[in-house]
């Protein structure tokens, strides 16, 4: 029957491109619909089964004994009296009469090529211990399957039928249920993944219930499939929800280009028609072609020179002038207003005189080349083309300043690059900082302005408002939350030298009588018994097995492979690098959940890391924070007994230097270029997301190219005297200020580092070491060097503490581990203890490398993990907020580390996102999909985790959860577990996280540091202040302080939801925590 459809060799895009076919005019075929009781003929754009009839339809198979059996070939249907043969092939059916195969009514369902019978799938999965329900959909990307776990009210359920089984029988089987509180759930959830086809086109989803059909009391696949459709159609509503608001963007700023070059060009074109009309009919038709000329050579020499204003201008205003005398002096009480700098360059351009536009462009270049690059000779070539200006026609002007410059300046070729790629730049930003300016000056300091409709154009030169009624609305009696029964709310109070504090944090307990009842649960976590480690088939690995299991052991806990985070992966691929020499990556890691596929990738160890740029000595990265965005970074490890070499320590510090290019790093005088740049980079991000065709040509290849060679440049030093780093020792003064502030010794050791970094040595060094002893000081003086006084104690009297600043604006918290790895290997060399070091990678190269990759004009990255997002326009969704700073008591953060570890099988990054993202759904329980916005560290290729530099970006990961009242919170950890493990996120599109929950999550270094060395971290202060304005829907920071204690800070919340919104989150935080441990294979939001 095979031969019943034909192709008209077009085809049909349902999400899946498909031929669409017709049936051959000779035989008798129906496609028919099950409504419920009812068999009917499928209706135009529904899906039928094909029921075909007619001399070609065999009638079966032969069997031996002569009977024609249809067991293995088909089933017939009596249709109005006609037999028909069912196919069990689905169609749709078009309205141009063609058909399109939609899959098939039966088992047989095709995966990775292959045919797979999902009945046989679905029994695999039932037949896994510890698995009450599964389904198999199978749908046009793939494998669906809905599971449900076995609970303790499953158990007794079938606690008789079980005991029927087995009564009677004693050679029978033992009964395969068994209650999850024997299994580990997640161990149940890796079996049920084991059975089912391997790929990413396979999807488990883990629900509390299934849907049944009232009629046959079967699972309703129908509904499972009508659940994974309104998913499917809530994804494509959220993209077509950000389509719009980028579309509106991309117009506005195409006005506001269009305006910008209209006021450009209109001064020289009324100029132009004053002089035909005052000529009358003196002048020929020559002269008004020359006047038209003219008029096209006047603008497009406005248009080349427009750019080089704004350079002169944007460095007059960071007031990066000659050196110091009367010049600087008078340059620094030029005041140019905020609202009105941008406009300035277009008034000049639009309304000087075409000879003065040439004299004045030419000494912008003169001043930008000495203000950016020092050069007298590039002032004195520009300088003397502007006083040739007016007496050389300006494409000669041109020309000479090529040659000139060329011929009398080293860096003239880098100078003329950056002022043409300038262009580009300056006219990709014209539209938003005109914008800008136009809506401060709309909006006004007390409140909207709304213009007249009649005024159009004005109103389409504003961009589109942030609509604060579509965002989520906050419902106290929807909302499924403790309300306070369990969960003690403590404002936070203290006392810091003597002077009393209080906040707006709170303080989430456990309710004491649930603490009382559970002591021995917690007294088990303190000391949990070690988990026997799975064993894995010696195969042609040999005896690695053994050595490698010890060594997951040691790095990740009793946990392995399953509850690795990011800073333990890190920490494992340098384990392997060392012990076992295989260069792997940190995403190789964090895709094995077992010790026998770690092997697997270890014998088929990737290829090296692509080849970096060349080496040279600038590099297109603005290192250094501005101003109030500096980026400081900062660690301190503790060194708990023994004596510290300080001298050895500080050789160490000065090979560190040498071995890491980017502490060496100096930024050039290139500041009035990061916020243009960082903008064009973020404009080019919403042109490419926006699919403008212009980005794919060669116009849109100059485009990046003149974003990135603009792009601020940092100078790596060659090591000298210069780039020395000299070690800061704080006075007996400064260790004992705070002795009648009772602190703990972490605490007095960050006061100390504080104060030593209020007196750093003045200069463009951005690495700084500060070595702090902390002792109780006996009869010395407060002004003595505290280091020194500290060699005269035992050894066992006093705790040595390193603090390490970066001020880096491609630093984060994970360069610390490899930073004082190295620095204490060095320190092991130079104090006697050799220790074997690997050569790490360029970091500022490869940094280059991956900016250069961002600029593509492809929409995205080929690797996900390099593809930067510049957030230089999320400010766009701003609006007022709240902030609280949440503490979680001592038992919670148990409960939490028991839930991860034991329920979960995650990670305790893993588990805190289940725990955020659930508290959330519970707080809006209408809500069916929720994004991540999340800071997370990409140092995933081969010895990038050696790396000191910033491998970090924004990333974005949806969760599509569906019904979140039949979701288990088993299944929301799985769903973020293996999103995290298969690196599913992607790059945040422009205005994405306006919607979003922001979130970064800080785990401590507890593993990787030599010589018995380890991280400290010290609480942070509350908050003193409710209002903080935000750009996000909630913003979150978590800091692990130690194994039980994090900083929660929820630094902002939509201002609409009320400033009491934080302490309903805080609750729910609190519930979802206990529930993750003792009921994950609840709902999400439970039912009320």
């Amino acid at each position: 029957y095979w031969l019943a459809l034909y192709s008209d060799c077009r085809s049909y895009n349902d999400g899946v491109e498909k031929h669409v076919y017709r049936q051959l005019p000779t035989l008798d075929a129906r496609f028919l619909v099950e409504d419920g009781t009812v068999l009917r003929d499928a209706r135009v754009g529904e899906v039928g089964e094909m029921h075909l009839s007619g001399p070609t339809v065999s009638p079966g198979y032969v069997c031996p004994d002569g009977r024609i059996s249809l067991e293995h070939f088909g089933a017939t249907r009596q249709v109005d009296g006609k037999k028909y043969l069912r196919t069990r092939d689905l169609l749709r059916l078009l309205p141009s009469g063609g058909l399109v195969y939609s899959g098939r009514a039966d088992s047989l369902l095709k995966h990775g090529g292959a045919w797979v019978d999902a009945d046989a799938l679905q029994d695999a999965t039932l037949a896994v211990r510890g698995v009450a329900q599964a389904a198999i959909v199978p749908c046009a990307t793939g494998i669906d399957a809905f599971v449900v776990l076995q609970t303790q009210q499953h158990a007794l359920n079938h606690k008789e039928q079980d005991e029927n089984e087995t009564n009677g029988d004693a050679h029978s089987p033992a009964p395969k249920r068994l209650c999850l509180g024997q299994i580990p759930s997640y161990r149940v959830l890796s079996e049920v993944r084991r059975v089912l086809p391997s790929g990413s086109g396979t999807r488990v989803h883990l629900r509390t219930e299934l849907p049944f059909h009232p009629a046959t009391s079967k699972i309703d696949r129908r509904a499972l499939t009508a659940q994974l459709t309104s998913m499917a159609d809530e994804m494509r509503r959220h993209s077509e929800k950000h389509d719009a608001i980028e579309m509106g963007h991309v117009q506005c700023f195409a006005i506001w280009l269009r305006l910008a070059l209209t006021m450009l060009c209109v001064p020289q074109t009324v100029v132009c028609v004053i002089l035909a009309l005052l000529s009358g009919g003196f002048s020929s038709r020559i002269d008004h072609v020359l006047r038209l000329a003219r008029l096209c050579y006047g603008c497009m020499l406005r248009l080349a020179f427009l750019p080089c204003f704004w350079l002169a201008l944007t460095y007059v205003e960071h007031r990066c002038g000659p050196a110091p005398g009367w010049v600087a002096s008078r340059l620094k009480r030029v005041h140019l207003p905020a609202q009105y700098s941008r406009w300035l360059p277009l008034v000049l351009a639009a309304w000087l005189p075409s000879f003065w536009v040439q004299t004045a462009g030419a000494c912008a270049c003169a001043y930008v080349g000495w203000a950016r690059e020092r050069d007298p000779w590039l002032v004195g070539g520009f300088g003397f083309l502007a006083a040739l200006a007016g007496v050389v026609p300006a494409s000669w002007v041109l020309f000479t300043a090529a040659v000139t410059t060329a011929s009398i300046s080293s860096r003239a070729t880098e100078f003329l690059t950056f002022i043409l790629s300038g262009i580009g730049l300056y006219y990709q930003v014209l539209p938003k900082m005109l914008s800008d300016d136009y809506g401060w000056l709309v909006e006004g300091q007390s409140g909207t302005r709304e213009l007249p409709r009649s005024w159009d154009l004005m109103t389409r030169l504003r961009l589109p408002k942030w609509m604060g009624e579509r965002s989520l609305v906050w419902d106290p009696k929807a909302a499924v939350v403790d309300q306070g029964n369990a969960w003690n709310l403590v404002y936070v109070e203290g006392d810091r030298g003597g002077r009393p504090w209080n906040s707006v944090g709170l303080v989430v307990n456990l309710h004491w009588k649930l603490a009382g009842s559970m002591r021995p649960f917690f007294d088990a976590i303190d000391n949990p018994v070690a988990l026997p480690v799975q064993s894995v088939p010696c195969g042609p690995h040999g005896g690695d097995t053994g050595a490698l299991s010890s060594t997951v052991e040691r790095v990740c806990g009793v946990g392995g492979l399953q509850s690795i985070d990011s800073m333990q992966a890190i920490t494992l691929t340098e384990a392997l690098r060392n012990e076992f020499g295989k260069s792997l990556g940190v995403a190789d890691v964090l895709r094995c959940a077992s010790v026998s596929e770690l092997l697997d990738v270890m014998s088929r160890e990737t290829g090296a890391e692509d080849e970096p740029p060349k080496a040279k000595t600038c590099y297109r990265l603005w290192l250094c924070g501005l101003g109030p965005r500096m980026c400081t970074v900062d660690w301190m490890v503790s060194r708990p007994n023994g004596r510290l070499d300080v001298l050895a320590l500080q050789r160490a510090v000065n090979r560190l230097v040498v071995r890491h290019p980017a502490l060496r790093a100096r930024n050039a005088p290139e500041q009035p270029m990061f916020d243009p740049t960082y903008m064009g980079a973020a404009l080019w991000q919403l042109w490419c997301a926006n699919g403008q065709a212009w980005t794919r040509s060669l116009l849109g290849r100059f485009a990046s190219s003149s974003i990135f060679q603009t792009w601020p440049r940092s100078t790596i030093m060659p090591q000298s005297g210069e780039t020395e780093v000299v070690l800061l020792r704080p006075t007996v003064a400064e260790i004992t200020a705070d002795a009648r502030w009772e602190a703990s010794d972490d605490a007095r050791a960050f006061w100390a580092g504080s104060s030593l970094l209020n007196r750093k040595p003045p200069g463009s060094q951005m690495f700084h070491v500060c070595v702090i002893p902390i002792f109780n000081v006996r009869g010395k003086s407060p002004e003595a060097d505290a280091v020194s006084v500290a060699a005269e104690y035992p050894s066992d009297e006093v705790k040595w503490y390193l603090y390490a600043i970066l001020d880096h604006g491609y630093c984060d918290g994970p360069t610390g581990l490899p930073l004082f790895a190295d620095l204490l290997r060095l320190y092991a060399e130079e104090s006697g203890e050799p220790v074997g070091l690997s050569e790490p990678p360029n970091a500022c190269a490869m940094l280059e490398h991956r900016l250069q990759r961002s600029l593509q004009t492809l929409p995205e990255a080929l690797d996900a993990n390099d593809d930067i997002f510049h957030d230089g326009l999320v400010g766009w969704g701003y609006r007022s907020g709240y902030q609280r700073f949440i503490r979680f008591d001592k038992h919670m953060m148990q409960l939490l580390r028991y839930a991860c570890r034991d329920v979960l099988g995650c990670s305790v990054d893993v588990a805190w996102l289940t725990a955020i993202a659930a508290s959330f759904f519970r707080l809006f329980p209408t809500l069916h999909r929720l994004n991540l916005f999340l800071v997370v560290t990409c140092r995933d290729k081969p010895a990038q985790e050696q790396m000191v530099g910033y491998l970090s970006s924004r990333k974005l990961l949806p969760l599509e959860v569906g019904d979140t009242r039949t979701l288990a919170l088993l299944g929301l950890a799985d769903m973020i577990s293996t999103a995290r493990r298969q690196r599913l996120w992607r790059r945040p599109r422009p205005f994405e996280k306006c919607d979003a929950i922001e979130i970064n999550i800080v785990s401590a270094a507890a593993h990787g540091l030599p010589l018995g060395f380890k991280e400290v971290r010290c609480a942070r202060s509350a908050p003193r202040e409710w209002n903080r304005g935000t750009t996000s829907l909630m913003n979150l920071r978590l800091d692990q302080v130690s194994t039980d204690d994090w900083d929660f800070r929820l630094q902002s919340h939509d201002g609409s939801w009320g400033s009491e919104w934080g302490t309903h989150y805080a609750q729910a935080l609190g519930s979802v925590i206990h529930d993750m441990a003792m009921r994950a294979t609840d709902p999400v939001v439970p039912r009320a």
